[in-house]
């Protein structure tokens, strides 16, 4: 199995990647953890890295995939909790603040491990592995089920549209009737990207 980054460690790049205080679209941030880290990262992993810093309003979400930094932002190189508390493994920045809801890396107690001793940090990474793969499965799946549904919504569209009387529709249904046409093709030019 490749080296992956935590998701801590991904949080730590998004932090950095945005200290500049301008826009950034899901690629920039895409680049600059491929930049910036040797080991690879799932689309699963940052999506839930992003999640969480928005949760905690370190990021903003302003639109559609499109980030800057959020009210609570806090410096890229600091991983301290906002009540100042230092991470469970220490300044290394190695797992998830504490007092975080960290739902995909599950630190400390609530994994079963003794966070002073690190006692079964292996089988934690195990547990962050088989997670991530789950999660990567869960995304192919979902573009997989909205694939084919799409698929299936633009050829009803399209029977429906093809079975229209066209001679007898007035001019606001006709170019309804257009519009609906067009979705179609939209829906049938999204599935080919799924």
């Amino acid at each position: 199995m490749a080296d992956r980054l935590k998701t801590s460690e991904i949080k730590l790049l998004l932090r950095q990647c945005v200290q500049d205080g301008k826009n950034h679209p899901v690629d920039d941030f895409k680049k600059y953890i491929a930049q910036n880290a040797e080991k690879s990262f799932s689309i699963g992993q940052l999506s839930g890295a992003i999640s969480q810093l928005t949760a905690l309003k370190e990021l903003e979400n302003i639109g559609r995939g499109l980030y800057r930094k959020g009210p609570a932002f806090r410096d890229g190189t600091d991983e301290r909790d906002p009540q100042g508390r230092e991470s469970r493994t220490g300044a290394t920045g190695q797992s998830a603040p504490m007092g975080s809801d960290d739902p995909a890396g599950m630190t400390g107690a609530a994994a079963g491990t003794d966070a002073d001793t690190g006692n079964g940090e292996g089988n934690q990474d195990q547990t962050k592995e088989i997670n991530e793969e789950n999660e990567d499965e869960q995304i192919k799946k979902m573009w997989k089920e909205l694939k084919v549904f799409l698929e299936e919504a633009d050829q009803s569209l399209a029977r429906i549209v093809g079975n229209a009387n066209v001679w007898s529709l007035s001019n606001q249904e006709f170019e309804l009737l257009r519009e609906v046409r067009c979705l179609g093709e939209q829906m049938k030019a999204v599935a080919a990207k799924c």
